[in-house]
């Protein structure tokens, strides 16, 4: 018995061991190498390169004609490839990657064969300072072939990777976006039900009231009919004239209730031009700073508006 819940807790303590390495290492290749990329695809990037020149050279391999030459012929070969791709894949990732998909496989046109020149040199640099054969101009010929499919599917593989990546990156850009549609119509539903229950607040404050006091009654009337304005500005952007005069000889009238003799105003008639349509709360601003500015600071001073 004791065995045996010792070798649960064993287990146990082993599955918690290897989840936090396997996390540490997921961690590690998640880290940015250098601008927006990741050690994870630097590694999968070098691994995709020396996997497809050890595919390129399986034949070889399957024939029995491979020993330890041959092996580091492989190796230097698929490490060439690597450096010499490494320009290629900027140029068509990174330095063009805004652009459209037809003009990037159009440019792959262009690498293509700066790719095979550029590997043909290394592999001749390399053959020199080695101390190998040096290819002849069939054996260059001969290498179009096969270096040209190695780029090919390459960096087809590298255009799947890349496909997947933006789409998962606009799948979380679509995903955000509708999040803060979500929550902005959840404001915006908030801010028509406050409004209400504030109104039914302001009722039942003025049901409270005794008759006797019928002024504060006619305050707090006043103060919910700004509300109201106020939330029926926030559904149209435009409004009669007539609706913003009412607002503001409301809010005048409870200023009024405030500083008493102190303020006075009067509205002109609007002659027939009740129903023409203005910015909503055009004119609040302008009252409200008359207000503050021309009254407020005065203490025994008056003005009329």
């Amino acid at each position: 018995m004791i065995c045996g819940e010792f070798a649960v807790t064993f287990a146990q303590s082993g599955q918690i061991m290897s989840k936090s390495f396997m996390g540490k290492i997921a961690a590690a290749f998640k880290r940015r190498a250098f601008s927006n990329i990741t050690w994870g695809e630097v590694t999968a990037y070098c691994l995709l390169f020396l996997l497809q020149d050890f595919v390129l050279y399986m034949p070889e391999v399957v024939m029995g004609r491979v020993d330890g030459k041959y092996l580091e012929m492989i190796w230097w070969d698929a490490v060439i490839l690597l450096i010499v791709s490494v320009p290629c894949w900027y140029v068509v990732f990174r330095k063009f990657r805004d652009r459209p998909l037809r003009f990037r496989f159009r440019l792959h046109l262009i690498l293509i064969p700066l790719f095979w020149g550029a590997w043909v040199a290394g592999t001749h640099i390399f053959n020199l300072l080695t101390d190998r054969h040096v290819m002849s101009g069939i054996h260059f010929l001969r290498s179009v072939f096969p270096v040209v499919v190695y780029y090919l599917q390459c960096f087809s593989l590298l255009h799947v990777y890349n496909f997947f990546i933006e789409r998962e990156a606009q799948m979380k850009k679509e995903k955000e976006l509708a999040d803060a549609a979500f929550r902005s119509e959840i404001n915006a539903l908030k801010a028509q039900i406050q409004p209400h229950f504030l109104f039914n607040t302001l009722n039942s404050i003025s049901a409270s009231v005794p008759i006797e006091q019928e002024p504060t009654r006619e305050l707090i009337a006043r103060l919910a009919d700004t509300f109201r304005y106020s939330l029926y500005c926030t559904e149209h952007e435009w409004v009669p004239l007539k609706e913003e005069i009412r607002y503001i000889r409301t809010m005048l009238e409870l200023e009024h209730s405030r500083f008493r003799e102190r303020l006075a105003f009067s509205i002109s008639p609007l002659n027939g031009s009740e129903n023409v349509l203005i910015p909503a709360m055009l004119l609040q601003p302008v009252v409200e700073n008359a207000i503050r500015h021309g009254i407020s600071p005065s203490i025994n001073g008056a003005a009329s508006i």
